[in-house]
């Protein structure tokens, strides 16, 4: 797993210098209700997972992942990838 994500539950936290407002933003316009943003401290995001089943989970976590992944490549600089 990358230094940049932490998987506590349901909740990515994420560091602060790896993520813009912009990538936050494109992450809640693309899940709406099924994502919150938490800041402070600790940011992180927590995702509601509806599959049904483990792999079903499993599947939508590693979805996220991906997305969140792409987006944050999308909108940053090489230099701060």
């Amino acid at each position: 797993m990358q230094k940049w994500l932490s998987i506590v539950r349901n909740a990515f936290i994420i560091e602060e210098k790896a993520y813009t407002p912009e990538i936050i933003d494109a992450m809640i316009q693309e899940y709406k209700n099924k994502l919150r943003f938490s800041p402070g401290k600790e940011m992180y995001f927590t995702l509601k997972v509806e599959g049904k089943g483990d792999s079903k989970k499993l599947e939508e976590i590693k979805s996220f992942l991906q997305n969140l992944e792409t987006v944050k490549a999308k909108q940053q600089p090489d230099s701060i990838k």
